[in-house]
C-alpha cells in the first residue's frame, strides 16, 4: 500500500544513509555524486515496484472480476468449482453446501423500456444489494447477463431458503433508477458424502425454471 512504501523508502534511505555518512561524513562529502546516484537508484526501484505491483493487482482483478457489477465472474466460478468438487459432504453434520442459481425477472424488458444504461444501472444496484445481504463467508458470481450464482458454505436446506428469501426480499424493496425489479432463484444443497458441482447447477438451474415457471419472484428448492 501506498502508505508502507512511503514508509520502507523512508527507512532504507535513513540506513543507507546513516551507514554510507555516519562513520565519515568527510568522505561522504566527497563521495556524494556516488551517494546522490544511489539515492536516485534507490527511489527509482521503488517507483518500478510499485508500478508492477500495481499492474499485478489490476490484471489479477480484471481475471476473476466482472467489471460491470463488481462480483466475481466466470473464471473465479470454475476455480472455486475446481475447490469445491469431491469435498466431503454430510448436511446432518453441517458440513456442506448450497448454491442459489438467481436470475433477474423479464430483464430483458428494463433494457428494452428504458436503455441499457438503466439496464446496467440494475444489475450495479442489485448486485450490491445481494452482497450486502449475504453472510461473510458467502461467495457470489455473475455467470450470464442477468443470472447470479450464490455459493453458501455450510448451508443445509432451511439455511438456503432462508437466506434466498432474504435476498428476494432485498431485491425487491429496491428500486434502482426507478425501475421495479424482482427476482427468481433456484436452491440445491449438495447430496451426502461427496460434493458435485455439476449435479448441484444442474439442481439450482431446475429449481430456478421451477420458480420462473411458478409466477416469478418467488424461491424454489430442488428435490
Amino acid at each position: 500500500e501506498p502508505r508502507g512504501t512511503i514508509v520502507g523508502t523512508v527507512f532504507v534511505m535513513a540506513t543507507f544513509l546513516a551507514a554510507a555518512v555516519v562513520p565519515d561524513p568527510h568522505a561522504a562529502w566527497e563521495q556524494r555524486q556516488l551517494l546522490i546516484a544511489i539515492a536516485a537508484l534507490i527511489v527509482s526501484t521503488v517507483i518500478l515496484s510499485g508500478a508492477l505491483v500495481e499492474s499485478d493487482r489490476a490484471h489479477r482483478r480484471r481475471s476473476t472480476l466482472d467489471p460491470l457489477t463488481g462480483l466475481f465472474n466466470r473464471n473465479a466460478l470454475e476455480q472455486r468449482l475446481a475447490e469445491l468438487n469431491g469435498q466431503p459432504c454430510d448436511p446432518a453434520a453441517g458440513i456442506s453446501h448450497a448454491f442459489l442459481l438467481c436470475d433477474l425477472d423479464h430483464f430483458k424488458r428494463v433494457n428494452d423500456q428504458f436503455g441499457h444504461a438503466a439496464g446496467d444501472a440494475v444489475l450495479q444496484d442489485v448486485a450490491y444489494t445481494m452482497r450486502a445481504a449475504l453472510r461473510a463467508g458467502d461467495s457470489i458470481y455473475r455467470v450470464g447477463g442477468e443470472e447470479i450464482l450464490v455459493i453458501l458454505p455450510g448451508a443445509g436446506h432451511e439455511d438456503a431458503l432462508e437466506i434466498a428469501e432474504r435476498l428476494r426480499v432485498a431485491v425487491r424493496e429496491r428500486r434502482p433508477v426507478g425501475v421495479p425489479v424482482s427476482l427468481s432463484i433456484g436452491a440445491a444443497v449438495a447430496e451426502p458424502e461427496r460434493v458435485d458441482c455439476d449435479d448441484l447447477l444442474a439442481r439450482a438451474d431446475a429449481a430456478l425454471y421451477a420458480a420462473k415457471a411458478g409466477g416469478r419472484h418467488r424461491a424454489e428448492h430442488a428435490g
